[in-house]
């Protein structure tokens, strides 16, 4: 699972490279003396280790389009927590699309009601996030401008959580493979009451990296 997880993130970092035709990999910030000594252009970083406290900084970025905080899962463990989703929610980054945190087990239910503010935010990974449950994605439900939704490996979520994605009307893609508690049953009902969107349940994918 550890290999899938760690091919995952990089395949999404591949595809943000490629889209926003960037050459380069995102710089590490470790803490906000990291964050000011960047170009207030950077477009995204990579800031597993960056503390609640110095969330503040990332103001300084005001082009930061991808925000990482699931990167380098393996050598560390992640800092942010709920009193860091709610600081990051109230700082003007009106350009972030991308906000990719998981592999955190600081991050529960309640992080998610301030996360909804971040209106910019199209794709979302809570990959592997043991504290999201349910009623995390009721907070989710609301999000209108989210295209994505990477869900793999929470197993903390039911199929009586995908009741609430089911009112994602404008979402594209979700992504539930590695959820044990969810039934492929309940993703053909999720599927036919968003069928704009792949609902996508890859036991296959998700099983065959275990190894």
């Amino acid at each position: 699972m550890r290999l899938l997880i760690k091919i995952a993130a990089v395949a999404q970092l591949i595809l943000f490279l490629l889209l926003s035709g960037c050459g380069k990999w995102p710089p590490i910030v470790e803490n906000s003396d990291d964050i000011r000594g960047l170009s207030s252009d950077e477009p995204s970083v990579r800031a597993r280790g960056l503390s609640d406290d110095d969330i503040y900084a990332l103001e300084h970025l005001k082009k930061l389009t991808y925000l990482d905080f699931s990167g380098e899962w393996a050598v560390k463990e992640a800092k942010i927590t709920d009193k860091g989703l709610k600081i990051l929610s109230e700082l003007y980054l009106p350009m972030i699309e991308t906000l990719s945190l998981g592999n955190n087990k600081n991050i529960t239910d309640n992080g998610l009601k301030y996360h909804v503010k971040m209106k910019s935010v199209k794709w979302l990974s809570l990959m592997v996030c043991p504290n999201i449950t349910d009623d995390g994605l009721r907070n989710l439900s609301i999000m209108s401008t989210l295209d994505a939704l990477d869900l793999r490996g929470c197993n903390g979520i039911t199929n009586s959580g995908l009741k609430y994605l089911s009112e994602m009307k404008n979402v594209k893609e979700i992504l539930l493979g590695g959820c044990k508690n969810i039934t492929p049953n309940a993703v053909k009902k999720l599927q036919l009451k968003i069928p704009n969107a792949k609902v996508e349940k890859d036991e296959k994918e998700w099983s065959g990296h275990k190894k």
